[in-house]
């Protein structure tokens, strides 16, 4: 895949955002401002610093054929303190288990946990918090998981980036869901408004200590192999984008909502009830609902007969989910209905999309947090 990953570099030219452009090449990412501004003070002049190369390979975590996160490290204090950690562009927190969470459900299946009494450089804070997340992950759709802890600072270190006395989230207790994950912690990758355990998100902090020239990285995932996070590549709490269309093949839809955050840490698509049956009418009527919480599903056996593609119409250009994603998988307690790749949110109150790995591990994308917006490129794994 790094032969892939260089073209891909190459053809972006991946320098500080004001390199980012929707014109020419058309593996440059299209760029799509956001309603969010930042004001520079009069007289501001930005000077332009060389890239670092920095990367931080990433595994893959699938269900089935299902590309559920993207599983990267974090050191907290020292090498013994090595976490396994979800890149979550949808959050904005870091947050790790404590030894003390060792006692509770939700801790039993986590591989790692931080032992705070083992760093003399740890501080425990005069603050807890509790903090929900809407779980993108696994083939049948869920409600949300919690984690309560301790606000806490240290020295946080990834990919080689260290940022001293950083401030995070201590988890003591956590919903029992989250047990059973492959990973022990959630470095949230969105913006600072959505913060809850700090007012400086990790990129921000090391983007304030110079170690990156702009609070920008770039992550790719690949479809069906390691992924890469590039820090500093040249609802508030992720990028939220409204897209101009949807097609199935080359129809357009009339879907009745185009507002989406766009979120690695979400393995699928999630969309209004209405919108979601819209799009599935089109593709087959053997596909409906397989229970009340917004989960569809169809005859594995008929699978083979689905070719249709989804695409995004996002800045102006159309974004394709090949027709091998429309399947996540069986459902378990249901192994002759395969789960496709639309939940509904059940509400049509929430009119909001989420759009996840189905559709984000086939382009590179780049997030600028500073300037809220984010760029996506084709790479050769694009359809």
């Amino acid at each position: 895949m790094r032969g892939s990953l260089s073209a891909i570099l190459s053809a972006m030219t991946l320098l500080p955002t004001g390199a980012l452009s929707q014109s020419g090449n058309s593996r440059s990412p299209a760029i799509l401002p956001l309603k969010a501004r930042v004001r520079q003070p009069e007289g501001y002049q930005r000077r332009k610093r060389q890239t670092p190369n920095i990367s931080e390979p990433l595994s893959n975590w699938y269900s089935g054929t299902d590309l559920q996160a993207s599983l990267g490290h974090l050191r907290a204090a020292f090498e013994a303190n090595r976490c396994t950690v979800v890149f979550d562009t949808g959050s904005s927190d870091v947050v790790i288990p404590s030894t003390q969470c060792d006692a509770n459900p939700g801790c039993t299946g986590l591989q790692h946990r931080f032992a705070p009494e083992k760093s003399e450089t740890f501080t425990s804070l005069n603050g807890s918090f509790r903090i929900s997340y809407s779980t993108g992950t696994g083939v049948v759709a869920s409600g949300n998981v919690e984690i309560e802890g301790v606000i806490s600072r240290d020295v946080i270190s990834v990919a080689g980036l260290q940022v001293q006395d950083f401030q995070f989230g201590l988890i003591t207790n956590q919903s029992a869901a989250l047990g059973v994950d492959p990973f022990d912690g959630i470095v949230g990758m969105g913006f600072p408004s959505g913060l809850t355990t700090d007012p400086h998100t990790f990129l921000g902090g090391v983007n304030g200590s110079g170690q990156i020239p702009e609070a920008v990285y770039g992550l790719y995932l690949t479809p069906q192999s390691r992924d890469q996070l590039h820090p500093g590549v040249s609802s508030d709490r992720a990028i939220q984008r409204t897209f101009e269309k949807v097609y199935v093949d080359n129809t357009i839809t009339n879907v009745s909502s185009n507002y989406a955050i766009y979120d690695s840490g979400t393995a699928n698509i999630v969309a209004p009830k209405n919108d979601a049956e819209e799009i599935y009418a089109m593709i087959s009527p053997d596909i409906k609902p397989v229970d009340s919480v917004g989960t569809y599903g169809i005859p594995c056996s008929k699978l083979k007969d689905i070719k249709s593609s989804i695409s995004f119409t996002i800045g102006g250009r159309n974004y394709t989910i090949p027709s091998q994603e429309l399947s996540v998988g069986p459902i378990s307690d249901q192994p002759e209905i395969c789960q496709t790749l639309i939940n509904s949110s059940g509400d049509e109150a929430k009119s909001l999309w989420v759009i996840g790995g189905s559709l984000l591990k086939y382009y590179y994308t780049v997030w600028d947090i500073e300037n809220v917006r984010f760029g996506l490129a084709q790479t050769l794994h694009s359809p």
